[in-house]
């Protein structure tokens, strides 16, 4: 037979070691629920598109940063310019409504503007 100190003594050992499991366990439980949690909200969110987009410029550049093409306001008035490698316009669509049209340059640096 145990003396009383030595049976307190597993007594408890045997109570803390149960709640470790249990412990062990709600852990284990509660980090899978974040992980799915976070998971879910995570593919929601990378699925569902921006129904609009806003911006004062689009910009498109080449693999070394250069801008091709720009769809900007200018000056009030909303306008689509390419440009060439050397960085210089060489067409735009102008919705200026005193002067809308479509405007291109030549090599030779001639603009001729479509009606």
């Amino acid at each position: 037979m145990l003396s009383k100190p030595e049976a307190s003594t597993e007594g408890l050992v045997a109570r803390v070691e149960a709640l470790e499991r249990r412990n062990r366990r709600l852990t284990w439980l509660l980090s899978t629920a974040l992980l799915l949690a976070g998971s879910a909200v995570a593919a929601g969110s990378a699925l569902a598109p921006a129904r609009v987009i806003r911006a004062q410029a689009f910009l498109l550049v080449d693999s070394a940063g250069h801008v091709e093409a720009a769809l900007r306001d200018t000056a009030g008035s909303p306008g689509l310019r390419l440009f060439n490698p050397a960085g210089s316009a060489v067409a735009w669509l102008d919705g200026n409504p005193r002067k809308p049209g479509l405007v291109i340059h030549s090599p030779q640096g001639v603009e001729q503007r479509a009606p």
